[in-house]
């Protein structure tokens, strides 16, 4: 009897080892988990800045480009040539463009529910107001025609700096 007492005796320390092994695990760990779930969360956060700060740079390029390709002819004839092939051109990298006259949608790819242009419709005056003093613009959230986009606006000045779209 006194050899399973021993034998019990033994069990015991054993499972109690088993437990002590387990909240110093447990101790030792938990700052390392939360330590981890910080960094994780830290680096969701950054890569979305990120990604957002990416995609406002290429809207800024579109947005420009589409400047440059317009401009001589306003400047020239006095108006912009109406086709769509430059703003169709960015379709397939879901980038929508427009080109304002003043505050008024001249050429767009943007379409509504109908499969219509949205051309002749008017910008946010919010929008307008900050672009026609010459700043550029960019926003996300913004309703176009029931749909939100993310936006850049570059201001379009004629030869003498007056902004004209």
């Amino acid at each position: 009897m006194i050899k399973e007492g021993v034998h019990l005796e033994q069990t015991a320390r054993r499972g109690s080892k088993m437990s002590l092994q387990f909240v110093l695990l447990t101790i030792g760990l938990a700052p390392l988990i939360l330590i981890a779930l910080v960094l994780g969360l830290i680096s969701v956060a950054d890569q979305a800045s990120s990604m957002k700060e990416e995609t406002y740079e290429k809207l800024r390029v579109a947005a420009v480009g589409l400047e440059e390709y317009y401009i001589w002819d306003i400047e020239h004839t006095g108006e912009a040539a109406y086709e769509h092939d430059y703003v169709d051109g960015l379709l397939n990298q879901n980038i929508e463009l427009t080109l304002f006259l003043d505050d008024t949608r001249y050429i767009t790819s943007l379409k509504n529910d109908k499969g219509e242009r949205n051309e002749g419709t008017q910008a946010a005056p919010e929008i307008w107001a900050e672009v026609s003093r010459g700043n550029e613009y960019k926003a996300e959230h913004v309703d176009i025609g029931g749909t939100e986009y993310f936006v850049y606006y570059v201001p379009m000045t004629d030869s003498s700096g007056n902004v004209i779209g």
